[in-house]
Protein backbone atom coordinates (compact mmCIF):
# COMPACT_ATOMS: atom_id res chain seq x y z
CA UNK A 1 0.00 0.00 0.00
CA UNK A 2 1.25 3.48 -0.89
CA UNK A 3 1.86 5.96 1.92
CA UNK A 4 -0.82 8.66 1.84
CA UNK A 5 -0.64 12.32 0.95
CA UNK A 6 -0.75 12.99 4.69
CA UNK A 7 2.98 12.31 4.63
CA UNK A 8 3.40 15.29 2.34
CA UNK A 9 1.12 17.44 4.48
CA UNK A 10 3.12 16.64 7.59
CA UNK A 11 6.34 17.41 5.70
CA UNK A 12 5.12 20.87 4.77
CA UNK A 13 5.68 23.36 7.56
CA UNK A 14 6.19 26.42 5.39
CA UNK A 15 4.20 28.25 2.69
CA UNK A 16 2.11 26.67 -0.09
CA UNK A 17 1.61 27.43 -3.89
CA UNK A 18 -1.24 26.38 -6.13
CA UNK A 19 -1.25 25.30 -8.39
CA UNK A 20 -1.06 25.55 -4.58
CA UNK A 21 2.40 26.42 -3.32
CA UNK A 22 3.61 26.39 0.22
CA UNK A 23 6.76 28.01 1.60
CA UNK A 24 8.78 28.46 4.72
CA UNK A 25 11.16 26.02 6.30
CA UNK A 26 9.22 23.68 4.02
CA UNK A 27 6.77 24.55 1.29
CA UNK A 28 3.83 23.02 -0.56
CA UNK A 29 2.50 23.72 -4.08
CA UNK A 30 -0.83 22.33 -5.20
CA UNK A 31 -2.71 22.35 -8.49
CA UNK A 32 -5.15 19.67 -7.39
CA UNK A 33 -8.26 18.91 -9.39
CA UNK A 34 -11.31 20.86 -8.22
CA UNK A 35 -13.88 18.65 -6.49
CA UNK A 36 -16.30 18.59 -9.45
CA UNK A 37 -13.76 17.19 -11.91
CA UNK A 38 -13.29 13.48 -12.14
CA UNK A 39 -9.64 12.47 -11.75
CA UNK A 40 -8.39 10.40 -14.64
CA UNK A 41 -5.02 9.50 -15.98
CA UNK A 42 -2.52 12.26 -15.40
CA UNK A 43 -2.46 14.67 -18.33
CA UNK A 44 -1.94 18.32 -19.06
CA UNK A 45 -5.68 18.79 -19.55
CA UNK A 46 -6.54 17.21 -16.22
CA UNK A 47 -3.79 18.79 -14.16
CA UNK A 48 -4.38 22.28 -15.51
CA UNK A 49 -8.20 22.27 -15.24
CA UNK A 50 -9.36 25.10 -13.01
CA UNK A 51 -13.07 25.55 -13.53
CA UNK A 52 -15.01 27.16 -10.67
CA UNK A 53 -16.98 24.49 -8.77
CA UNK A 54 -20.07 26.67 -8.28
CA UNK A 55 -22.93 26.19 -10.74
CA UNK A 56 -24.21 29.76 -10.25
CA UNK A 57 -22.03 32.69 -11.31
CA UNK A 58 -23.31 34.83 -8.41
CA UNK A 59 -21.94 32.16 -6.03
CA UNK A 60 -18.59 31.79 -7.79
CA UNK A 61 -15.32 32.38 -5.90
CA UNK A 62 -14.56 35.46 -8.03
CA UNK A 63 -17.89 37.09 -7.21
CA UNK A 64 -17.60 36.09 -3.54
CA UNK A 65 -14.19 37.74 -3.15
CA UNK A 66 -15.20 40.77 -5.23
CA UNK A 67 -18.20 41.31 -2.95
CA UNK A 68 -15.90 41.16 0.08
CA UNK A 69 -13.82 43.97 -1.42
CA UNK A 70 -16.93 46.00 -2.28
CA UNK A 71 -17.99 45.82 1.37
CA UNK A 72 -14.71 47.53 2.30
CA UNK A 73 -15.09 50.34 -0.24
CA UNK A 74 -17.47 53.23 -0.84
CA UNK A 75 -18.44 52.56 -4.45
CA UNK A 76 -21.50 53.91 -6.28
CA UNK A 77 -24.14 51.11 -6.59
CA UNK A 78 -24.34 51.65 -10.33
CA UNK A 79 -20.59 51.19 -10.65
CA UNK A 80 -20.81 48.06 -8.52
CA UNK A 81 -23.29 46.53 -10.96
CA UNK A 82 -21.12 47.51 -13.93
CA UNK A 83 -18.09 45.87 -12.33
CA UNK A 84 -19.76 42.62 -11.24
CA UNK A 85 -21.92 41.76 -14.24
CA UNK A 86 -20.54 40.84 -17.71
CA UNK A 87 -20.77 43.38 -20.51
CA UNK A 88 -21.85 40.78 -23.03
CA UNK A 89 -22.10 37.11 -23.90
CA UNK A 90 -22.37 35.14 -27.12
CA UNK A 91 -23.33 31.49 -27.59
CA UNK A 92 -23.11 29.82 -31.00
CA UNK A 93 -23.75 26.31 -32.33
CA UNK A 94 -20.92 24.85 -34.41
CA UNK A 95 -21.64 21.86 -36.69
CA UNK A 96 -18.33 20.11 -37.41
CA UNK A 97 -17.83 16.95 -39.53
CA UNK A 98 -15.77 14.24 -37.85
CA UNK A 99 -13.39 11.75 -39.47
CA UNK A 100 -16.31 9.43 -40.30
CA UNK A 101 -18.17 12.20 -42.11
CA UNK A 102 -20.78 12.54 -39.39
CA UNK A 103 -21.77 15.97 -38.12
CA UNK A 104 -21.09 16.73 -34.46
CA UNK A 105 -22.68 19.80 -32.91
CA UNK A 106 -20.69 21.88 -30.41
CA UNK A 107 -21.97 24.80 -28.37
CA UNK A 108 -19.39 27.54 -27.91
CA UNK A 109 -19.59 30.41 -25.42
CA UNK A 110 -17.84 33.77 -25.20
CA UNK A 111 -18.10 35.96 -22.11
CA UNK A 112 -16.85 39.55 -22.31
CA UNK A 113 -16.76 40.86 -18.76
CA UNK A 114 -15.63 44.49 -18.59
CA UNK A 115 -13.80 46.65 -21.14
CA UNK A 116 -13.77 49.93 -19.24
CA UNK A 117 -9.95 49.83 -19.18
CA UNK A 118 -9.30 48.29 -22.60
CA UNK A 119 -10.21 45.49 -25.04
CA UNK A 120 -11.20 42.09 -23.75
CA UNK A 121 -8.55 39.38 -23.47
CA UNK A 122 -8.92 35.83 -22.19
CA UNK A 123 -8.27 32.17 -22.82
CA UNK A 124 -10.00 29.69 -25.10
CA UNK A 125 -10.77 26.44 -23.26
CA UNK A 126 -11.59 23.03 -24.72
CA UNK A 127 -12.76 20.95 -21.75
CA UNK A 128 -15.76 18.68 -21.04
CA UNK A 129 -16.77 20.71 -17.99
CA UNK A 130 -16.94 24.12 -19.67
CA UNK A 131 -20.13 25.92 -18.67
CA UNK A 132 -21.33 29.45 -19.20
CA UNK A 133 -21.21 30.16 -15.47
CA UNK A 134 -17.63 28.88 -15.22
CA UNK A 135 -16.64 31.17 -18.09
CA UNK A 136 -18.37 34.12 -16.43
CA UNK A 137 -16.35 33.59 -13.27
CA UNK A 138 -13.06 33.21 -15.14
CA UNK A 139 -13.74 36.22 -17.39
CA UNK A 140 -14.39 38.32 -14.29
CA UNK A 141 -11.20 37.00 -12.70
CA UNK A 142 -9.25 38.19 -15.76
CA UNK A 143 -10.77 41.67 -15.44
CA UNK A 144 -9.61 41.87 -11.80
CA UNK A 145 -6.16 40.54 -12.67
CA UNK A 146 -5.57 43.06 -15.45
CA UNK A 147 -6.68 45.89 -13.18
CA UNK A 148 -4.36 44.69 -10.39
CA UNK A 149 -1.41 44.68 -12.83
CA UNK A 150 -2.57 48.02 -14.28
CA UNK A 151 -2.80 46.63 -17.82
CA UNK A 152 -5.13 48.37 -20.33
CA UNK A 153 -7.30 45.28 -20.84
CA UNK A 154 -10.61 43.79 -19.75
CA UNK A 155 -11.41 40.19 -18.96
CA UNK A 156 -12.93 37.63 -21.31
CA UNK A 157 -13.19 33.86 -21.56
CA UNK A 158 -14.20 31.57 -24.40
CA UNK A 159 -14.90 27.86 -24.21
CA UNK A 160 -16.32 24.78 -25.87
CA UNK A 161 -17.54 21.77 -23.83
CA UNK A 162 -15.51 19.03 -25.51
CA UNK A 163 -12.63 16.68 -24.77
CA UNK A 164 -9.73 17.41 -27.14
CA UNK A 165 -7.97 14.24 -26.00
CA UNK A 166 -10.58 12.25 -27.92
CA UNK A 167 -10.40 14.41 -31.05
CA UNK A 168 -7.91 14.23 -33.91
CA UNK A 169 -6.01 17.46 -34.47
CA UNK A 170 -7.69 17.84 -37.88
CA UNK A 171 -11.11 17.96 -36.21
CA UNK A 172 -9.80 20.37 -33.58
CA UNK A 173 -8.65 22.59 -36.43
CA UNK A 174 -12.09 22.50 -38.07
CA UNK A 175 -13.72 23.33 -34.74
CA UNK A 176 -11.33 26.22 -34.07
CA UNK A 177 -11.80 27.71 -37.53
CA UNK A 178 -15.60 27.41 -37.27
CA UNK A 179 -15.42 29.05 -33.86
CA UNK A 180 -13.30 31.93 -35.19
CA UNK A 181 -15.75 32.59 -38.03
CA UNK A 182 -18.81 32.41 -35.78
CA UNK A 183 -17.29 34.67 -33.12
CA UNK A 184 -15.72 36.92 -35.78
CA UNK A 185 -17.88 40.02 -35.16
CA UNK A 186 -16.64 40.11 -31.55
CA UNK A 187 -12.96 39.37 -32.25
CA UNK A 188 -10.20 41.81 -33.15
CA UNK A 189 -7.09 43.49 -31.73
CA UNK A 190 -9.19 46.33 -30.31
CA UNK A 191 -12.25 44.22 -29.46
CA UNK A 192 -11.60 40.78 -27.97
CA UNK A 193 -8.34 38.81 -28.05
CA UNK A 194 -8.34 35.05 -27.35
CA UNK A 195 -5.31 33.27 -25.87
CA UNK A 196 -4.22 29.69 -25.18
CA UNK A 197 -5.76 28.03 -22.14
CA UNK A 198 -6.96 24.63 -20.87
CA UNK A 199 -7.07 22.14 -23.74
CA UNK A 200 -5.63 24.57 -26.30
CA UNK A 201 -2.10 25.57 -27.27
CA UNK A 202 -0.13 27.47 -29.89
CA UNK A 203 -1.52 25.29 -32.70
CA UNK A 204 -5.09 26.41 -31.97
CA UNK A 205 -3.96 30.03 -31.73
CA UNK A 206 -2.31 29.65 -35.15
CA UNK A 207 -5.64 28.41 -36.57
CA UNK A 208 -7.40 31.49 -35.15
CA UNK A 209 -4.72 33.80 -36.56
CA UNK A 210 -4.98 32.22 -40.02
CA UNK A 211 -8.77 32.08 -40.16
CA UNK A 212 -9.14 35.68 -39.02
CA UNK A 213 -6.52 36.78 -41.58
CA UNK A 214 -8.42 35.04 -44.39
CA UNK A 215 -11.59 36.94 -43.54
CA UNK A 216 -10.35 40.33 -42.34
CA UNK A 217 -6.71 40.62 -43.36
CA UNK A 218 -3.36 40.30 -41.61
CA UNK A 219 -3.80 41.06 -37.92
CA UNK A 220 -1.49 39.13 -35.57
CA UNK A 221 -2.78 41.06 -32.54
CA UNK A 222 -6.11 39.24 -32.75
CA UNK A 223 -4.79 36.34 -30.67
CA UNK A 224 -1.97 35.61 -28.21
CA UNK A 225 -0.12 32.43 -27.35
CA UNK A 226 0.87 31.99 -31.00
CA UNK A 227 3.99 30.14 -32.21
CA UNK A 228 7.10 32.30 -32.44
CA UNK A 229 7.10 31.79 -36.19
CA UNK A 230 3.65 33.40 -36.36
CA UNK A 231 4.40 36.52 -34.32
CA UNK A 232 4.26 34.93 -30.88
CA UNK A 233 6.32 36.19 -27.95
CA UNK A 234 9.35 34.92 -26.15
CA UNK A 235 8.56 33.83 -22.61
CA UNK A 236 4.88 33.05 -23.23
CA UNK A 237 5.17 29.28 -22.74
CA UNK A 238 6.73 29.56 -19.27
CA UNK A 239 4.94 32.77 -18.24
CA UNK A 240 2.47 31.17 -15.81
CA UNK A 241 5.13 29.23 -13.93
CA UNK A 242 7.53 32.17 -13.97
CA UNK A 243 4.85 34.43 -12.54
CA UNK A 244 4.28 31.97 -9.69
CA UNK A 245 8.02 31.82 -9.03
CA UNK A 246 8.30 35.62 -8.93
CA UNK A 247 5.29 35.82 -6.62
CA UNK A 248 6.79 33.17 -4.35
CA UNK A 249 10.04 35.07 -4.02
CA UNK A 250 8.28 38.36 -3.25
CA UNK A 251 5.85 36.80 -0.79
CA UNK A 252 8.61 34.95 1.06
CA UNK A 253 10.69 38.08 1.41
CA UNK A 254 7.77 40.24 2.54
CA UNK A 255 6.12 37.82 4.93
CA UNK A 256 8.73 35.40 6.23
CA UNK A 257 11.75 37.67 5.68
CA UNK A 258 13.62 34.82 4.00
CA UNK A 259 15.04 34.20 0.52
CA UNK A 260 13.78 31.59 -1.92
CA UNK A 261 17.06 29.59 -2.02
CA UNK A 262 16.96 26.85 0.59
CA UNK A 263 13.16 26.76 0.82
CA UNK A 264 11.70 23.26 0.63
CA UNK A 265 8.70 22.97 -1.69
CA UNK A 266 6.03 20.41 -2.46
CA UNK A 267 3.85 20.87 -5.56
CA UNK A 268 0.37 19.49 -6.09
CA UNK A 269 -0.30 19.40 -9.80
CA UNK A 270 2.23 18.82 -12.55
CA UNK A 271 0.63 20.12 -15.70
CA UNK A 272 2.09 23.02 -17.66
CA UNK A 273 1.94 25.56 -14.82
CA UNK A 274 2.99 23.13 -12.11
CA UNK A 275 5.91 21.75 -14.13
CA UNK A 276 7.27 25.17 -15.08
CA UNK A 277 6.81 26.43 -11.51
CA UNK A 278 8.72 23.44 -10.16
CA UNK A 279 11.57 23.83 -12.64
CA UNK A 280 11.96 27.58 -12.16
CA UNK A 281 11.79 27.32 -8.37
CA UNK A 282 14.46 24.64 -8.43
CA UNK A 283 16.64 26.74 -10.73
CA UNK A 284 16.21 29.62 -8.25
CA UNK A 285 17.61 27.49 -5.43
CA UNK A 286 14.49 25.99 -3.84
CA UNK A 287 14.40 22.25 -3.11
CA UNK A 288 11.33 20.51 -4.57
CA UNK A 289 10.75 17.41 -2.43
CA UNK A 290 7.31 16.33 -3.66
CA UNK A 291 5.02 16.56 -6.68
CA UNK A 292 1.49 15.21 -7.16
CA UNK A 293 -0.90 14.59 -10.04
CA UNK A 294 -4.63 13.87 -10.04
CA UNK A 295 -4.22 10.54 -8.29
CA UNK A 296 -0.69 9.96 -6.96
CA UNK A 297 2.41 11.81 -5.85
CA UNK A 298 6.15 11.24 -5.72
CA UNK A 299 8.36 12.27 -2.80
CA UNK A 300 12.10 12.51 -2.17
CA UNK A 301 13.26 14.31 0.97
CA UNK A 302 16.60 15.06 -0.70
CA UNK A 303 14.93 16.81 -3.64
CA UNK A 304 13.56 15.62 -6.98
CA UNK A 305 15.31 16.10 -10.33
CA UNK A 306 12.56 18.20 -11.94
CA UNK A 307 13.96 18.14 -15.49
CA UNK A 308 14.16 14.34 -15.33
CA UNK A 309 10.66 14.20 -13.87
CA UNK A 310 9.29 16.38 -16.68
CA UNK A 311 10.90 14.10 -19.24
CA UNK A 312 9.41 11.09 -17.42
CA UNK A 313 5.89 12.57 -17.51
CA UNK A 314 6.23 13.70 -21.14
CA UNK A 315 6.55 10.04 -22.09
CA UNK A 316 3.05 9.37 -20.74
CA UNK A 317 4.15 7.77 -17.49
CA UNK A 318 2.74 8.37 -14.01
CA UNK A 319 4.53 10.35 -11.33
CA UNK A 320 4.37 7.30 -9.08
CA UNK A 321 6.50 5.41 -11.60
CA UNK A 322 9.38 7.87 -11.31
CA UNK A 323 12.36 5.78 -10.15
CA UNK A 324 14.02 8.51 -8.06
CA UNK A 325 11.24 8.96 -5.51
CA UNK A 326 8.67 7.26 -3.28
CA UNK A 327 5.11 6.97 -4.59
CA UNK A 328 2.36 8.51 -2.44
CA UNK A 329 -1.40 8.11 -2.92
CA UNK A 330 -4.02 10.87 -2.77
CA UNK A 331 -4.22 14.65 -3.14
CA UNK A 332 -4.97 17.59 -0.88
CA UNK A 333 -8.70 18.32 -0.59
CA UNK A 334 -11.34 19.86 1.70
CA UNK A 335 -11.14 16.85 4.00
CA UNK A 336 -7.40 17.01 4.66
CA UNK A 337 -6.58 20.71 4.22
CA UNK A 338 -6.83 20.99 8.03
CA UNK A 339 -3.63 18.92 8.22
CA UNK A 340 -1.56 21.39 6.22
CA UNK A 341 1.24 22.69 8.42
CA UNK A 342 2.38 25.45 6.12
CA UNK A 343 3.18 28.97 7.29
CA UNK A 344 2.16 30.46 3.97
CA UNK A 345 0.18 29.53 0.84
CA UNK A 346 0.65 30.82 -2.69
CA UNK A 347 -2.05 30.02 -5.22
CA UNK A 348 -0.55 29.64 -8.69
CA UNK A 349 -3.64 28.62 -10.66
CA UNK A 350 -7.13 30.02 -11.06
CA UNK A 351 -9.36 28.87 -8.23
CA UNK A 352 -6.71 26.51 -6.91
CA UNK A 353 -8.03 26.93 -3.37
CA UNK A 354 -11.76 26.70 -2.78
CA UNK A 355 -13.59 29.31 -0.71
CA UNK A 356 -14.06 26.70 2.01
CA UNK A 357 -10.36 25.78 2.11
CA UNK A 358 -9.46 29.47 2.10
CA UNK A 359 -11.58 29.94 5.25
CA UNK A 360 -9.83 27.00 6.93
CA UNK A 361 -6.42 28.52 6.20
CA UNK A 362 -7.59 31.93 7.43
CA UNK A 363 -8.83 30.39 10.69
CA UNK A 364 -5.42 28.76 11.13
CA UNK A 365 -3.71 32.11 10.57
CA UNK A 366 -2.05 30.94 7.35
CA UNK A 367 -1.74 33.85 4.86
CA UNK A 368 -2.66 33.13 1.23
CA UNK A 369 -1.10 34.90 -1.76
CA UNK A 370 -4.11 34.84 -4.12
CA UNK A 371 -4.48 33.68 -7.70
CA UNK A 372 -5.37 37.24 -8.64
CA UNK A 373 -1.67 38.03 -8.23
CA UNK A 374 0.32 34.79 -8.37
CA UNK A 375 -1.57 33.27 -11.34
CA UNK A 376 -1.23 36.41 -13.45
CA UNK A 377 2.01 35.65 -15.30
CA UNK A 378 0.45 34.29 -18.48
CA UNK A 379 -1.90 37.26 -18.79
CA UNK A 380 0.98 39.72 -18.41
CA UNK A 381 3.01 38.13 -21.20
CA UNK A 382 -0.11 37.84 -23.37
CA UNK A 383 -0.37 41.62 -23.01
CA UNK A 384 3.27 41.91 -24.06
CA UNK A 385 2.64 39.74 -27.13
CA UNK A 386 -0.39 41.82 -28.11
CA UNK A 387 1.60 45.03 -27.67
CA UNK A 388 4.47 43.72 -29.80
CA UNK A 389 1.99 42.75 -32.52
CA UNK A 390 0.47 46.23 -32.54
CA UNK A 391 3.95 47.74 -32.80
CA UNK A 392 4.98 45.28 -35.52
CA UNK A 393 8.18 44.41 -33.66
CA UNK A 394 9.56 41.77 -31.30
CA UNK A 395 11.23 42.26 -27.93
CA UNK A 396 14.02 39.92 -26.85
CA UNK A 397 13.47 37.42 -24.05
CA UNK A 398 15.52 39.31 -21.47
CA UNK A 399 13.31 42.35 -21.99
CA UNK A 400 10.16 40.25 -21.59
CA UNK A 401 11.38 38.72 -18.33
CA UNK A 402 12.52 42.09 -16.97
CA UNK A 403 9.16 43.71 -17.76
CA UNK A 404 7.20 40.80 -16.29
CA UNK A 405 9.15 41.11 -13.07
CA UNK A 406 8.66 44.87 -12.91
CA UNK A 407 4.91 44.59 -13.59
CA UNK A 408 4.53 42.08 -10.77
CA UNK A 409 6.69 44.13 -8.38
CA UNK A 410 4.52 47.20 -8.90
CA UNK A 411 1.32 45.21 -8.37
CA UNK A 412 2.74 43.57 -5.25
CA UNK A 413 3.67 46.90 -3.69
CA UNK A 414 0.16 48.25 -4.37
CA UNK A 415 -1.37 45.15 -2.82
CA UNK A 416 1.03 45.28 0.11
CA UNK A 417 0.01 48.83 1.02
CA UNK A 418 -3.60 47.77 1.51
CA UNK A 419 -2.50 44.73 3.49
CA UNK A 420 -0.13 46.64 5.79
CA UNK A 421 -2.18 49.80 6.26
CA UNK A 422 -5.71 48.40 6.23
CA UNK A 423 -5.15 45.09 7.96
CA UNK A 424 -6.84 43.26 5.10
CA UNK A 425 -6.07 39.76 3.87
CA UNK A 426 -3.74 39.53 0.87
CA UNK A 427 -6.65 38.41 -1.29
CA UNK A 428 -8.94 41.28 -0.28
CA UNK A 429 -6.01 43.68 -0.67
CA UNK A 430 -5.49 42.51 -4.25
CA UNK A 431 -9.18 42.95 -5.05
CA UNK A 432 -9.16 46.41 -3.45
CA UNK A 433 -6.33 47.59 -5.73
CA UNK A 434 -8.19 46.29 -8.76
CA UNK A 435 -11.53 47.65 -7.54
CA UNK A 436 -10.27 51.22 -7.22
CA UNK A 437 -8.88 51.15 -10.76
CA UNK A 438 -12.01 49.56 -12.26
CA UNK A 439 -14.35 51.92 -10.42
CA UNK A 440 -12.37 54.96 -11.55
CA UNK A 441 -12.43 53.83 -15.20
CA UNK A 442 -16.15 53.04 -15.14
CA UNK A 443 -16.99 56.35 -13.44
CA UNK A 444 -14.84 58.42 -15.81
CA UNK A 445 -16.53 56.77 -18.78
CA UNK A 446 -19.95 57.68 -17.35
CA UNK A 447 -21.07 54.17 -16.45
CA UNK A 448 -22.49 55.28 -13.11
Amino acid sequence: MLPTVGRLLRACRGPCINPFLEFGGKAFISSAMPPHLEPGKASTLADEARLPPHANYTESPTTFYAQQALECADINPGIQKAIIHPDGELTVALPVPNAQGEIELFNAHLVMHNNARGPFLGGLMYHPDVTLDALRSLAALNTWKFALFDLPLGGAKMGVPCDPRGMEIRMQEKLTRKLTSAMGPCLGPTLCIPSADIGTDERHMAFIFDQFAKQKGFSPGVVTGKPLSLHGSYGRDSAGGRGACIAARMFLKAYLKKPLPGTTVTIQGFGKIGAWTAQLLQEAGAKVIGVSSAETAVYNENGLDIKALREHVSQGRYLAEFPEGTAIAGTVNADNVHRLQSRMVLEASNGGITVEANKVLADKGVPVCPDLFSAGGAGIVSFFEWTQNLQQMRWDEDEILRMQERTMEQAFESMRRYHDQGGLSWRTSAYMVALQRLAAADAQRGHD
